[in-house]
């Protein structure tokens, strides 16, 4: 690179500007305004010109620092020609003094000095020129607005005073402003061409002489003023000197060295790209708009059989194509060309090597277009497929020979893809899912599910393992053992086969083994229970005998008006329950047959009070709630000890501590409507039996499983598991059925429904209401957590002419209710949900609805709960299940109270 300043140009342009300089002087005597004049047109035509340069390269530079100077030297420019028109004696502002010119002088150099550190620092950094030209256009606007419309501008210059502080302190400011810009420079040296590097530091060091010189300034015709002005001149020199004539000589090297190096890295990767196209492991042909080959790489000319020389500008179809092959090929090039086919397009076809032999070759083609956007070429990259192919034909052979051998199996078989879509089935799966399923999903086919079988195993399979399983079919009650394994697939990942067995009569054998085993076991059990039950209950009533005896005989000679008589006959009451009990136990341990009774529930529960109390301990309180006007049932009396001791001992076993056990019972009815929507309801009229506590609760998977015989969840010195069981039994045998409630940490409800005993037949729909009472129109929100009721309860409702907003959680029952536009005149909700309890969303809600009726149902007895805190005694409250007449009754009565 030749310097910028040779020895003999160097002092012909000292000598040159010694001279201009003295010609400068020597116009002060003459006039100052002219030399003021020119100085300032030679800084502004400088700073033009360094935005003229900048802009006109922007394209070139990939760092915009130029770029952002040469904004910044623009409206520098406006306002070095700004100060000039304002300086006394232009007579163009008039009426300003000289204090007008210093403000826009002082404008002019703050704008430079910090323009040029903040330029340094996003050295590196891409901009947007047209923000950064706004950013400059409004602060230029401001400064003017601040100097002539809003008269904020710091005064500069006082007539007959001088510079004021804020002059002076500026110029010390864009001194300091300057040292950053010489400090920040330094550091980025590297980047800049070592002379423009040194003419920068120059310039701003005068810049700093400049600045100082002001700083003392007197008068226009002062030796300071005159100072400054020279080292402002030679400053713009210099800087003309390191952009603009570098810019208009040395082009590459001016100020950056990025536009070279873009070259040199452009080369560099020229060659990279050069040498990735001959190394790649495919062929890579262009072909010219006239159909001639303009480039080819190393691997197409080992293909093809040719030197490099003997392809390039040979038409590629009439050479390399074979004739059967060529106008289909070339048509589809034409397409590709013209723009008429996808940019990527997949295509086959054969191509001809130097010893005659086609080799097939498998394209993938784009277009090479020019900075006109026209389509010039055509690049194509092609996979000699030749032996895959081969490979593929002789896999197909053999495919074929196991499909003759897969419709040969009595067994059904399938195969599908990775991604689950059947491929093939033999004749045997046709017949055994009733049609050829092959395209579709194997999931939905076999087992008409809507997504992958949670069983499915698949990525073991295509690991290689081999996978055996038993699996039923629901709809025909078959046991099929299906083994799975991997088929390997030349252009896909592995399929999987799939070969049922039907082993249904296997499994059938050892169901009737296992339930024979089972049965053995059971009276194995059963029989123990009944020789230890027996050989207690003989011992048991030979003790009550003498007590009963005995108690009887002294009984006779005691007056029966005194105390000791009526402590005596509760003994012997008590002794003939012990009896009772002793032979249901008998009863149990030896199926003896029982003996029905038409019998008040209420008085059969009213007997047990004082033997359960004791039974539960004094911790738990027993809460006795009996329904008025209860049906009369028939059975065993003491089925119903027997139910109550053991209901009442498992309550007890669930409550740690302190707790509340509480016995109910009532009337229920329930209609069709009801027992659709319920396993195991039956409609009728029904004497209830509730037994609630507040102990621990159990989790859903345990519930499901509480009637099971011998299922428990105590320690195995603590409970047989026959308890629940027996209770089960009893409702059963009895033409009743039993539910059960609970939650985790809520408490368990059991409740029996037993059918009520009318003696002979009576026509029940005489003894229900004429009429079931109607909705008129009213706005009811039933929020259950449960789909099923809430829908069964929705359906009711809409029956009874309410209008009904229904949700599945109190959150949305929240935001439905500050959605709703009109009145909402009563709220259904369960008590026990996830997020909040009924009690306190009804409290939220009145809160928009300050009328708002409630009424609360659950599981649980309104009892239990309310001991639970959960509810109040009073409020409005129906107890699930609930017949339609019941929910009639008890809303209108909600609604009207």
């Amino acid at each position: 690179m030749r310097p910028l300043f040779s020895t003999h140009n160097k002092w012909i342009s000292v000598l040159f500007g010694i001279f201009i300089l003295f010609g400068l002087y020597l116009t002060t005597f003459y006039n100052f305004l002219l030399f003021h004049s020119i100085a300032e047109g030679f800084i502004i035509v400088v700073a033009f010109g360094i935005f003229i340069v900048a802009w006109n390269s922007r394209k070139f530079l990939e760092n915009n620092f130029l770029l952002f100077i040469g904004i910044a030297y623009l409206f520098i420019a406006v306002l070095e020609f700004i100060h000039t028109l304002a300086y006394s004696g232009m007579g163009v502002f008039t009426g300003y003094g000289a204090n007008l010119p210093t403000q826009l002088w002082i404008a002019a150099r703050y704008m430079e000095s910090i323009s040029l550190i903040i330029a340094l620092l996003f050295f590196g950094r891409r901009i947007r020129w047209q923000l950064l030209f706004s950013v400059y256009a409004l602060i230029t606007v401001l400064i003017f607005l601040s100097i002539f419309s809003w008269n904020i501008f710091p005064a500069c210059f006082v007539e007959g005073s001088g510079l004021t502080l804020f002059k002076k302190i500026s110029e010390y400011m864009i001194c300091l402003i300057y040292l950053g810009v010489i400090i920040v420079l330094f550091q980025k040296q590297k980047e800049f061409e070592p002379d423009i590097y040194r003419l920068l530091i120059f310039a701003i060091l005068l810049s700093i002489a400049a600045e100082s010189a002001f700083t003392v300034y007197m008068n226009v015709n002062g030796l300071s003023n005159l100072a400054g002005h020279y080292f402002k001149i030679i400053s713009f020199y210099f800087i003309y000197k390191a952009i603009i004539e570098t810019g208009l000589t040395r082009p590459y090297d001016f100020l950056f060295r990025n536009l070279k190096k873009s070259e040199e890295k452009a080369g560099q990767e020229r060659d990279r790209a050069q040498k990735y196209f001959d190394v790649a492991g495919v062929i890579l042909v262009v072909i010219n708009a006239d159909q001639k080959v303009a480039r080819i790489n190393q691997k197409g000319c080992e293909i093809l059989g040719y030197d490099e020389s003997e392809i390039i500008g040979k038409n590629w179809f009439d050479t390399f194509v074979p004739e059967k092959q060529r106008e289909k090929t070339r048509n589809f090039f034409i397409k590709l060309a013209t723009g008429n086919a996808e940019q990527v397009n997949f295509f086959k076809n054969h191509v001809l090597t130097k010893d005659n032999k086609e080799r097939l070759i498998a394209w993938y083609n784009s277009v090479l277009r020019n900075g006109d956007g026209k389509i010039i070429a055509t690049l194509s990259s092609g996979e000699d497929i030749t032996e895959k192919k081969q490979v593929e034909e002789a896999l197909k052979q053999s495919e074929a020979k196991y499909r003759i051998m897969m419709e040969a199996m009595i067994d059904p078989a399938y195969i599908c893809s990775h991604d689950f879509y059947i491929e093939y089935m033999n004749p045997a799966m046709i017949d055994k899912i009733g049609y050829d399923a092959t395209g579709k999903s194997c999931y939905k086919a076999l087992y008409d599910l809507d997504e992958k079988c949670s069983w499915c195993q698949f990525d073991k399979i295509q690991s290689g393992r081999h996978i055996s399983y038993e699996r039923e079919d629901l709809k025909t009650g078959r046991y099929y053992l299906i083994n799975s394994s991997s088929i390997a697939s030349s252009n896909a990942p592995a399929s999987k086969i799939s070969i049922f067995r039907d082993i249904t009569e296997i499994k059938s054998m050892e169901k009737e083994k296992m339930v024979a085993e089972a049965k053995f076991r059971q009276a194995q059990k059963m029989e123990s229970v009944g020789r230890l039950a027996g050989g207690v209950a003989h011992d048991y009533n030979n003790a009550l005998s003498v007590i009963m005896g005995y108690t009887e005989m002294a009984m006779m000679k005691i007056d029966p008006t005194d105390n000791l008589y009526d402590d005596l006959n509760q003994v012997l009451i008590a002794s003939k329950r012990a009896a009772n009990i002793t032979r249901q136990l008998l009863a149990f341990a030896r199926k003896q047959t029982i003996a029905p009774e038409v019998l008040d529930l209420n008085e059969n529960v009213e007997n047990m009070l004082k033997m359960l109390r004791r039974l539960i301990g004094e911790d738990i309180d027993l809460s006795w709630l009996p329904g008025k006007g209860l049906w009369n049932v028939k059975m065993d009396p003491t089925q119903i000890d027997q139910i109550l001791a053991n209901l009442c001992v498992n309550a007890r076993d669930a409550i740690e501590g302190v707790g509340k056990i509480t016995i109910e019972t009532g009337k229920v009815s329930l209609d069709e409507a009801y027992c659709v929507d319920h396993t195991g309801f039956v409609p009728g009229s029904f004497v209830l039996l509730s037994v609630s506590d507040n102990g621990c609760g159990m989790e859903k998977e345990i519930l499901n499983k509480i009637f099971e015989p011998f299922f428990t969840t105590k320690a195995v010195d603590k409970g047989t598991g026959l308890g629940l069981s027996t209770v089960y039994g009893i409702a059963k045998q009895n033409k009743g059925f039993i539910n059960a409630y609970s939650e985790p940490g809520k408490g368990t409800t059991i409740k029996i429904y037993l059918p009520r005993h009318e003696g002979k037949f009576i026509d029940t729909r005489e003894e229900s209401t004429p009429e079931i009472p109607q909705g008129r129109g009213e706005t009811i929100l039933v929020v259950e957590d449960d789909l099923s009721i809430l829908q069964l309860t929705e359906k009711i409702l809409i029956t009874l002419d309410y209008t009904v907003l229904t949700a599945d959680s109190p959150k949305k029952a929240l935001g439905l209710a500050k959605e709703h536009a009109g009145d909402i005149h009563l709220l259904l909700t369960d008590v026990i949900m996830p997020e909040m309890n009924g009690l306190e969303l009804a409290d939220n809600l009145q809160i928009l609805y300050p009328d708002l009726k409630r009424m609360f149902m659950s599981g649980y007895t309104a009892n239990a709960i309310a001991h639970q805190g959960v509810l109040d005694q009073g409020v409005s409250f129906i107890q699930k299940p609930f017949s339609k007449n019941d929910l009639a009754k008890v809303i209108r009565k909600a609604l009207d109270d």
